[in-house]
């Protein structure tokens, strides 16, 4: 990662040149039946969908770069209040998405590098599992054990995706959690539903409930596996809130990074191995495996290594045809990390074939943004010089903090701007070390850092030269109006 040094003179000659701008507006198949783009209300068929079959995991391209552990870099708090930003370093004149909502955040900065309708309403499809997920993690334990029911999976649409399971089943939590996470199993999300919240009407007030809690502004749910309805909406911004919140529990780190999982269903007794030794008496259950693989092309190659991407960490896809596709990314970079939110991407080519658009704005994303480094602003010995009211000349005053931000490599130096935000009130006469406001530093606009301001030196009071102002009013023909008895202060 690049480094410069300071640029003190710079920074002089900002403050007083530059203005301070004006923040920018955020404006399948059977054969696999875990691939997202099946989870759809359309009439799709098998055809419409990568045809290469599975291929055993040991067997994978051996190319495929096993992606470091989630948790390696994601800080405790990723996303804490950088949310609230209203701009963004890359603007739509620096790169333009192929799809309706994205949102693209650096974690160890908090830096909101690009921004395209994060605050629209927009189907997440089955990006919504993410709050199912966050929920059952917060209110389930891993370890229990949940029935398959026929009242959780009446009325389940046929076409969406399924990890196939069946009433009589039973299934820990976890268990669960991989078919809702790895293979988006919309059956999963149902039976967590019906055994957290009673039933799905109840599990969907919880989802709305949590998703008030996280300061989510434009979210409503309607199901807990993001099939179309109208009711059901989110936004970019209120994603990657709720994206944070599940960061927080490992083992939803580790099912977001996870390609493959062996589901050990029990096998009944109707379905057991014929046993001659005992006349074709049915013999004991035996358990099956049923093969996971996961949804998100970015972090494996088992179905398709087109959207392979070895910076891309894991995350949460969605599609439905209302939705478009949808992914929630995590990637990592050099020393920087990202959180991506990309909604309504587009899904089909001209002929009519896949595309996933998703997919294909995360990596544009990323390789946009291969160039941004960590540029060290101010430290402790940066000093700056204003006029403070009442005070005699300008006043220096220095940082407090040292300040660091994200920017492009090779910046423009006339986008970058410091700005002295005074205490109100302040006026001298003032002691050293005081504090004085702060040093804000912003880039087109969109604020990157702050420290607070101290004063270098005593700031003392300004008085007025009774004999050079007994001489002005004489040149204006005016008398003196105030009798001389002594320094006077100078107004405010």
């Amino acid at each position: 990662m690049k480094k410069h040094r300071l640029l003190p003179l710079f920074l002089a000659v900002i403050l007083f040149l530059n203005p301070l701008p004006v923040l920018a507006s955020d404006g399948l198949s059977e054969a696999d039946s875990s691939i997202e783009a099946y989870d759809t209300g359309s009439s799709l068929t098998e055809d419409s969908f990568p045809s290469e079959e599975p291929v055993d995991p040991e067997e994978e391209n051996a190319e495929e770069t096993e992606p470091a552990p989630v948790d390696s870099f994601i800080p405790a708090d990723p996303i804490g209040l950088s949310l609230s930003a209203t701009g963004a370093l890359f603007s739509e004149a620096d790169f333009t998405p192929d799809a309706a909502s994205v949102l693209m955040m650096e974690l160890t900065t908090g830096t909101m590098v690009f921004a395209k309708n994060i605050d629209e309403r927009r189907e997440p499809a089955s990006v919504t599992k993410v709050m199912t997920c966050l929920l059952a993690l917060e209110y389930g334990g891993l370890y229990d054990v949940i029935p398959v029911t026929e009242s959780a999976l009446e009325g389940m649409d046929p076409d969406g995706s399924s990890a196939e399971l069946s009433p009589g089943e039973a299934y820990t939590l976890e268990e669960l959690l991989y078919c809702l996470m790895v293979a988006s199993a919309n059956d999963a999300a149902l039976v967590l539903a019906e055994y957290l919240g009673g039933s799905q009407d109840g599990f969907v007030e919880m989802m709305n409930q949590k998703a008030e809690a996280l300061g989510c502004t434009g979210t409503h749910f309607a199901n807990p596996h993001g099939m179309h309805d109208d009711g059901h909406y989110t936004t970019a911004r209120d994603l990657a809130l709720i994206f944070s919140a599940a960061m927080e529990y490992d083992l939803f780190r580790t099912l977001i990074s996870t390609t493959y999982y062996e589901l050990t269903v029990p096998v009944s007794p109707a379905e057991a191995e014929y046993d001659e030794e005992t006349e074709g008496e049915e013999s004991e259950e035996t358990p099956g495996v049923r093969e996971l693989y996961t949804t998100d092309y970015l972090i494996s190659t088992s179905i398709t290594d087109e959207y392979y991407d070895a910076r891309v960490l894991g995350g949460k896809t969605g599609f439905t045809t209302p939705a478009g596709r949808c992914v929630i990314s995590l990637a990592q970079d050099g020393d920087l990390s990202y959180l991506i939110v990309v909604l309504g991407a587009q899904a089909w080519n001209e002929d009519d074939t896949p595309y996933y658009g998703n997919f294909v704005t995360v990596s544009a994303l990323l390789d946009a943004a291969a160039d941004l480094t960590v540029e060290p602003l101010a430290d402790e010995a940066t000093t700056i010089s204003v006029k403070i009211p009442k005070g005699r000349g300008t006043a220096d005053l220095i940082c407090r903090d040292p300040v660091s931000a994200l920017l492009p490599a090779g910046f423009a130096p006339d986008d970058l701007t410091a700005v002295p935000i005074l205490s109100d009130g302040l006026e001298a006469p003032l002691d050293e070390g005081v504090p004085v406001g702060t040093l804000e530093f912003r880039y087109r606009g969109v604020y990157l850092g702050s420290s607070p301001l101290l004063t270098a030196a005593p700031v003392e009071l300004s008085v007025f030269r009774p004999e050079r102002q007994r001489a002005n009013h004489a040149a204006c023909g005016r008398e003196y109006p105030i009798p001389i008895s002594g320094p006077l202060p100078l107004p405010a």
